[in-house]
């Protein structure tokens, strides 16, 4: 749920404002933002309100919704990365990056429309996310490269505290887990990190958007 209130937040923010950033460019950010948000905070409301019952069809398709809009926001991510790419070295084929990007993503939901599975889903998260660290870090965007980094710090240690913090490490009272589980275990700390993650990115896109120049407009921003 924190991770809903900060992405229709940013979101709204980006949307309103009065940046130099391209109209298109504060559009597919407020994408990532809007549908990250609802995506994690539909997993929030599966998390804590509902009870967990993968033997029911409605219980799994909630989940597969919930993926999928998670996988649209990285999608609308990865669109405004390749657009700063391109500006960084117009050599490059818009088709093929948006391409291969969309086809990650879309075989990604299709698989997750036919069996949910958050593994997958995080794996796609990831790779759009280190691809966006990479643009950014060419385009010199510290900030965005330390917001980014966290993303992928929340990712990335949610998976390697599962055996120890989830439901691994039950049986033993979660006595290895680093974190005082069962009360705030990984996915508690994903969810923290991810939310301060796009706190920092959705500030820095609005305060500080990516310009050519001497402040022009991205040479490729209107549609």
């Amino acid at each position: 749920c924190l991770i809903c209130i900060v992405g229709l937040a940013a979101a709204s923010c980006l949307l309103v404002s009065h940046t130099k950033a391209a109209c298109l460019n504060k559009i597919l950010g407020a994408h990532f933002f809007v549908w990250t948000g609802l995506g994690y905070g539909l997993a929030g409301i599966l998390h804590h309100f509902l009870h967990d019952d993968r033997e029911h069809q409605m219980y799994v398709n909630v989940w597969k919704v919930s993926y999928t809009l998670t996988l649209a926001g990285i999608g609308a991510l990865g669109l405004l990365v390749n657009r700063l790419l391109l500006i960084k070295h117009p050599h490059l084929s818009e088709m093929c990056l948006n391409g291969a990007l969309l086809a990650i993503v879309g075989l990604d939901i299709l698989y997750t429309l036919l069996a949910a599975n958050m593994m997958v889903t995080g794996v796609c998260l990831g790779l759009v996310t280190v691809w966006a660290l990479i643009v950014w870090a060419l385009w010199g965007s510290c900030g965005k490269v330390v917001a980014t980094a966290i993303l992928i710090a929340g990712l990335l240690l949610q998976v390697l505290l599962e055996s120890r913090c989830g439901e691994g490490g039950y049986s033993e009272c979660w006595k290895d887990c680093p974190l005082p589980a069962p009360y705030f275990n990984h996915n508690a700390l994903f969810h923290v990190s991810y939310a301060v993650g796009i706190t920092i990115l959705g500030f820095l896109l609005v305060s500080d958007p990516e310009v050519v120049g001497d402040g022009q407009q991205l040479l490729i921003a209107q549609p």
